[in-house]
């Protein structure tokens, strides 16, 4: 006789796996993403000066296969190893971000904490509080990247903006410098060809 108990229990973590599995997906799709075309063009300038487009198709190539190869399956690997695995290979990716030198970027649309976080507490087990806890630590310290990130560019924004003001200042100051000098040259030669029109008795030659 089966254990409605126990069945219930293997079905929570089926669904805690797949919503997992659905989140970091998108994750890793999301920092793929951040691989910008614009590195690619700087990094192989020389192909980007004679073949532009092979460069494009090589670029969107690459990202279709690091999609692929990356993609994980966390209730494949939840039914092979486990709760305790499929937490340290979450783990484990999370610290190859970090590492890595891709734009760490979280869309919060994407990966929204609280949804992850109220679907483990409705899902998860009272005896996987633990891996609740773990994974709600992971989903904030993502969560506080992003706010660090968005500051970073906010701030930049800002810049670009009084770089743009002082520019644009600049600009008209040049504007009014080169109006006052061509004022000042048209003066003097209207001076210097009137005087040469004039005879000695101040008659028009």
């Amino acid at each position: 006789m089966e254990n409605p108990n126990l069945n219930k229990a293997l079905h929570n973590d089926r669904r805690l796996a797949q919503k997992f599995e659905h989140a970091l997906n998108l994750t890793i799709e999301k920092y793929i993403c951040y691989i910008k075309f614009s590195l690619f063009k700087e990094k192989y300038h020389q192909i980007h000066a004679k073949a532009e487009p092979c460069l494009k198709r090589i670029h969107r190539q690459l990202q279709m296969e690091l999609k692929s190869q990356m993609k994980v399956n966390a209730v494949t690997l939840y039914a092979e190893q486990g709760v305790s695995y499929l937490l340290h290979s979450f783990e484990k990716i999370v610290d190859w971000f970090q590492e890595s030198n891709l734009d760490e970027t979280v869309d919060r649309q994407t990966l929204s904490v609280s949804k992850v976080q109220k679907s483990v507490k409705k899902d998860c087990p009272l005896s996987k509080v633990e891996y609740r806890d773990k994974l709600k630590r992971y989903l904030q310290k993502l969560s506080s990247e992003n706010d660090a990130t968005e500051n970073i560019m906010f701030q930049n924004h800002e810049e670009i903006l009084d770089l743009k003001e002082c520019i644009i200042n600049l600009n008209q100051a040049v504007c009014k410098l080169l109006d006052d000098l061509n004022d000042s040259s048209s003066c003097k030669t209207g001076e210097i060809l009137f005087e040469i029109k004039l005879d000695d008795s101040g008659d028009i030659i």
